[in-house]
């Protein structure tokens, strides 16, 4: 029980006040209901218009006639992802931090981030909990964007190679492998390349900064994750949780895809995830739903694989993980709420 916390506080009603500190989303267990349902709403609406202009009977004939005995093993999958997420989140959140944040908390947020209900998205919820655990509001901040940029350095240069080994591949069209080819360093070396100079200037006196905060509060977030070099074991745990991370998400991937009966070499499975699935999960709202779907099925297409297959692949693949996420966030968001803001419930429990 976190500290102030009596045995008669509110759990999953908490105060007005709620409202005003934590997400709009969060306040109320109605709300998180509500948009949970609207997440599987957009999802299912999304691949059901997809299926529409692929034929119903094919999508249909796909999940009926699937290998449905792999189904425990996409499942493993996602979870033994989460298990490196949750590892390498961990360890981020905690370099160099005087204010130590536990192993249960760090799943609480990674839970309700993950769980397809904060309407800002995944990385909002990093802030919000971490501010309610004690970090200042650039820390938190920094700490948010120093994940995603590693999420990132992780997987772009990998799609890139792909990208690269794809050109003039029969049925990849150019738009596809010739964009990632020469957009990905266009961005990527760009960004290390700032990122160093922020670590470069990181103690530079306030008054020789003359960024605006959104723009400062980035590049010390890619300077923060430019910093595990100078703590090899921690970054090493960090980089190796997240490689675990991507590596089993989009082994689930292709494990949905084997379930409906479609072969994809390893190149074109992970240029197709990396098209559907960068900017998605924890960067949008609600986990990606409905984005996530609909750009998933057309990136496979777009390696190869019939629309009328890619749909009922992308239903397996979403809903095993939603299985795994909406529940646990559902019923930990209270919980975390108690453990970010025990003085919204102090003060009922005192009365």
């Amino acid at each position: 029980m976190a500290p102030g916390i009596g045995p008669t506080a509110a759990v999953s009603e908490p105060p007005a006040s709620v409202g005003f500190v934590l997400p709009f989303w969060a306040a109320t267990p109605v709300r998180r209901a509500v948009l949970a349902a609207t997440s599987l709403t957009l999802s299912l609406a999304t691949l059901g218009l997809l299926a529409w202009d692929a034929g119903w009977a094919k999508a249909i004939h796909r999940l009926s006639h699937g290998d449905w005995t792999i189904l425990a093993a996409v499942l493993a999958a996602h979870l033994l992802a989460y298990v490196g997420y949750t590892v390498g989140h961990h360890r981020l959140l905690n370099l160099g931090s005087e204010r130590v944040v536990a192993w249960r908390q760090t799943t609480l947020i990674l839970l309700v981030g993950f769980g397809a209900i904060p309407s800002a998205g995944g990385l909002r919820i990093d802030q919000v909990a971490l501010r309610g655990l004690g970090r200042s509001r650039e820390e938190a901040t920094i700490s948010a964007i120093a994940l995603a940029g590693i999420e990132m350095a992780l997987l772009t240069p990998v799609a890139w190679v792909c990208a690269l080994l794809l050109i003039g591949a029969p049925g990849v069209p150019g738009s596809e492998s010739i964009s990632w080819a020469i957009a990905a360093p266009l961005l990527f070396v760009p960004t290390v390349l700032a990122a160093a100079r922020g670590t470069h200037r990181a103690l530079a006196p306030d008054g020789e900064r003359h960024r605006p905060p959104w723009l400062q509060d980035t590049l010390s977030g890619f300077a923060r994750a430019l910093q595990l070099a100078r703590h090899p074991r921690c970054g090493a745990i960090v980089l190796a949780g997240v490689a675990v991370y991507w590596a089993a998400d989009i082994l689930a991937l292709w494990l949905s895809l084997r379930l409906c009966h479609v072969e994809l070499s390893v190149t074109r499975l992970i240029l197709a995830y990396a098209t559907g699935y960068l900017l998605t999960r924890r960067s949008l709202p609600l986990a990606g739903a409905g984005a996530t779907e609909l750009l998933l099925s057309i990136a496979l297409t777009w390696v190869g694989v019939p629309l009328a297959a890619a749909v009922p692949a992308v239903l397996v693949y979403r809903f095993t993980d939603l299985s795994l996420t909406l529940i646990p966030a559902l019923g930990g968001a209270p919980t975390l709420i108690r453990i970010t803001h025990p003085e919204l419930f102090s003060a009922e429990a005192d009365g």
